[in-house]
């Protein structure tokens, strides 16, 4: 049984929480999706602006109203082979075939114009991409208009042999088509790897203590990043994440691990591969991804050390216990690798680096996660009528230590 301070306690927190939950509510926070500002810019004067009044908070709820009225026609959770995953390579480089043994294959996603962002990565983190290390990496492109850009690319390519290009148009909104494609061709042409991790092409990726931290990994299907369980789409017009009613009538998307980067196993790029087809298009590639995940009965696993946000440079903490950091240009990422590697590297064991980073508490409502690794309360998914539902677990809460899948 709990001590009254215990009680005390989570009583006063689950408050501060509801608290934090109306100013969720009426901002449109997105927790574990949020860009740096530094990230976004405005596409016009009225997405940059905030609200100003009590009238703003009325105006955005009968927007929401008049989505909800004018939906007649939504996007269904499954169809008969509607995902198309069959664009043509415009540049198909066999990366793997030299390999004996790929442990692990990186898809990095970028934009054709990003050569520099490429070549910083290959003389940074993508110098531990080798065949003695059973690493291979792969640049994911798609196509632009841009006859001088593409030829670069071509030139690139011939020069590097790391580049896969296919002709769907480059963009945000194509981001799903890009991954699944970059999916595709691992499967395709690197049968061999064991695990899969698809990253963005602004990532720092520790290739060091990755290989380790998957020898942990349980066998059979695994997806694992920075994930976390379900929250409410963004339905603000003005966000970059906008979802419609349209294509997403449900009221939480699935447990979903951020785009930013995210590992999974063979078994898993089958069995995603598999169940994709039957899926309609969804924009948000990391919810997509998500929605196969649920497919599958795969529960995404938050792995310590992933973070969609750039994290604090320590430079003996990037070598030896950061895996993702997120918002790092070249000339960042050279200095960062450059000061990192000063540091020694400690001796890990796979159990000391695969930790899974929350326990799940007030489960039945998806309101609360304990993490351990901070030791504070965070908030996860949080809308008004969960609140009426959480109360009646407020005096009984459980935390469940969720077994790995």
């Amino acid at each position: 049984m709990p001590s009254k301070k215990q009680l005390f306690y989570s009583l006063l927190c689950f408050c501060a929480l509801v608290l934090f939950g109306f100013y969720i509510a009426l901002h449109g926070v997105r927790p574990n999706r949020s860009l740096s500002v530094k990230g976004v810019e405005p596409t016009s004067s009225i997405t940059a602006s905030k609200p100003t009044g009590p009238l703003t908070y009325v105006r955005k709820f009968l927007n929401v109203v008049s989505d909800i009225a004018q939906v007649t026609d939504t996007r269904p959770d499954k169809c008969a082979s509607c995902f198309k995953n069959d664009f043509n390579f415009i540049i198909n480089q066999d990366a793997c075939a030299s390999y004996d043994l790929v442990e692990l294959l990186v898809l990095i996603v970028t934009a054709p114009k990003d050569g520099a962002g490429r070549q910083a990565i290959r003389e940074t983190w993508g110098t531990l991409c080798t065949k003695e290390r059973h690493i291979a990496c792969v640049f994911v492109l798609g196509a632009v208009d841009d006859s001088q850009v593409m030829t670069k690319v071509k030139s690139e390519s011939s020069k590097h042999s790391d580049i896969v290009q296919l002709d769907f148009r480059e963009s945000y909104g194509n981001l799903t088509y890009k991954t699944m494609s970059g999916f595709r061709w691992s499967r395709d042409y690197c049968s061999k790897a064991r695990f899969i991790m698809k990253v963005d092409g602004d990532m720092y990726l520790n290739l060091e203590l990755l290989p380790v931290l998957l020898l942990a990994v349980p066998s059979g299907k695994f997806l694992g990043g920075d994930c976390w369980g379900e929250q409410t789409p963004h339905r603000s017009k003005s966000s970059k994440w906008y979802v419609s009613f349209q294509s997403y009538p449900h009221k939480n998307f699935p447990p979903i691990c951020s785009g930013t980067a995210y590992v999974i196993s063979s078994d898993f790029l089958h069995g995603l591969m598999d169940v994709s087809r039957n899926l309609p298009y969804f924009h948000l590639e990391d919810v997509f991804i998500g929605m196969a995940a649920k497919s599958l009965g795969i529960r995404p696993v938050s792995l310590k050390g992933f973070s969609n946000l750039r994290a604090p440079f320590k430079p003996c903490s990037y070598r030896n216990e950061v895996m993702t950091s997120h918002y790092i240009d070249p000339v960042v990422l050279r200095r960062f690798w450059k000061i990192s590697r000063q540091c020694p590297l400690k001796n890990h064991s796979p159990r000391q680096l695969f930790v899974p980073k929350y326990i799940w508490c007030f489960h039945p409502c998806n309101i609360l996660i304990y993490s351990l690794k901070e030791n504070s309360w965070t908030v996860s998914s949080l809308c008004w009528i969960q609140i009426q539902t959480c109360l009646k677990y407020v005096l009984n809460s459980i935390c469940i230590d969720l077994p790995y899948m």
